[in-house]
């Protein structure tokens, strides 16, 4: 009964690891496809572990600016600009952050749970002048400075896109 319950746990790891591949690498509109992908490299998987695997890997699909359907991963710049409710409602970036405090060189944003990764990713990816690095949980983003910069210059950065952050910390 363990080795079948730790083969099962290996073989969802390799299942999620050939699909993150997979999708990090081609543009995949379809489970019907992405199913196929993956027997083709000797991942045989079923739909409904497929859609387990998708969930886990938090992907979800977009429509490009070609009008193409495809599916993403967190750590895809464009999956911050599709972030949804579970509802299905568009949340922008503003809606996301319930409030930040200072953590010494670092500002600490607390966001609605599941989407501090697409936060500190859209951060990231602005370069900002004064931000070096986030790290991000699940509803947590720690915003770190570059050296010598202050948390006032960090948050005057953050303000080009969360606008209601705290200047005065």
């Amino acid at each position: 009964m363990q080795f079948e319950k730790s083969n099962r746990k290996n073989e969802r790891k390799r299942s999620s690891f050939g699909v993150r591949k997979i999708l990090n690498d081609k543009n995949i509109s379809s489970q019907e496809e992405l199913l196929e992908e993956l027997k083709a490299v000797g991942h045989g998987s079923t739909q409904a572990t497929l859609s387990r695997d998708l969930q886990h890997l938090r992907a979800i699909r977009i429509t490009t600016q070609f009008g193409q359907v495809r599916y993403i991963l967190p750590n895809n710049p464009n999956y911050t600009h599709a972030m949804r409710k579970s509802t299905g409602n568009n949340v922008s970036l503003e809606e996301c952050l319930l409030n930040n405090e200072e953590g010494g060189k670092t500002i600490i944003l607390h966001t609605i749970p599941g989407f501090a990764a697409a936060l500190a990713g859209t951060i990231d990816n602005k370069h900002f002048p004064h931000i070096a690095a986030t790290l991000a949980g699940d509803d947590t983003v720690m915003v770190i400075g570059k050296k010598g910069s202050s948390c006032e210059e960090m948050a005057a950065d953050l303000k080009e896109i969360l606008p209601q952050i705290v200047a005065n910390l």
